[in-house]
């Protein structure tokens, strides 16, 4: 009797390290689908605070975009345009500190994140470079946060100041996207671009974003 429970105990230890606990895959509330537009004839007072919701009502996520300080409750970012997203306490209603719509990979201090908008990514051949020129595809926590921008104007440079929007439109669309697992946004498959007089240089891959999506095997890292 002693010997089979303690072949049956063996067993059992043995199970336990053949077979461990699967990882778990991140599970995000499903947001509701939502496409807003928005006109500005004066750039110099663009401003954007969205909440995003899930499919219950409740407010997730808080997206603001604005070229300065959104009233004293946003944040100073570089670029000519920027937007930034938070997530939302469920039990104090109040937005986090962590700006989601920044890389995981990336650092704080970047100023090429695609969050932030200068002018000349909207201009000429650049505002067609995939993910820095005038659209922009955010994927994180079971969502996609598109934003397009359309009917740019800008001022030209001159030997007094630099180009800045005069106007333009801007369209933000976010909908449910299971594959988007992220805590913060994903980093682009394309590096930053390289600008010049003629204008942006062709598209590279982001080498650490393919190093990621395509880690080594065992023994080559």
């Amino acid at each position: 009797m002693f010997r089979r429970w303690l072949l049956v105990a063996i067993l059992g230890l043995t199970g336990t390290r053949a077979f461990p606990q699967a990882s778990r895959t991140p599970s995000w509330p499903t947001v509701e689908a939502e496409q807003r537009s928005y006109s500005f004839r004066d750039a110099s007072k663009a401003r954007v605070s969205l909440r995003i919701r899930s499919r219950t009502g409740r407010a997730l996520y808080l997206l603001q975009c604005a070229n300065t300080d959104l009233d004293g409750e946003g944040e100073v970012m570089p670029g000519d345009f920027a937007c930034w997203m938070h997530a939302i306490d469920p039990k104090s209603g109040f937005a986090h500190a962590t700006n989601l719509l920044h890389p995981a990979s990336g650092p704080v201090g970047d100023v090429y994140d695609r969050e932030c908008v200068w002018v000349w990514q909207l201009g000429g051949n650049c505002r067609e470079y995939p993910d820095f020129g005038d659209k922009r595809i955010f994927r994180l926590r079971g969502m996609n946060v598109t934003l397009t921008f359309r009917n740019i104007e800008m001022s030209p440079e001159n030997e007094y100041s630099e180009a800045t929007f005069k106007s333009f439109d801007l369209y933000i669309s976010v909908h449910g996207d299971g594959s988007a697992i992220s805590s913060k946004a994903e980093a682009s498959p394309f590096e930053a671009p390289d600008v010049d007089e003629r204008g942006c240089h062709t598209a590279k891959p982001n080498a650490e974003d393919l190093r990621l999506r395509n880690p080594a095997p065992s023994g080559e890292r």
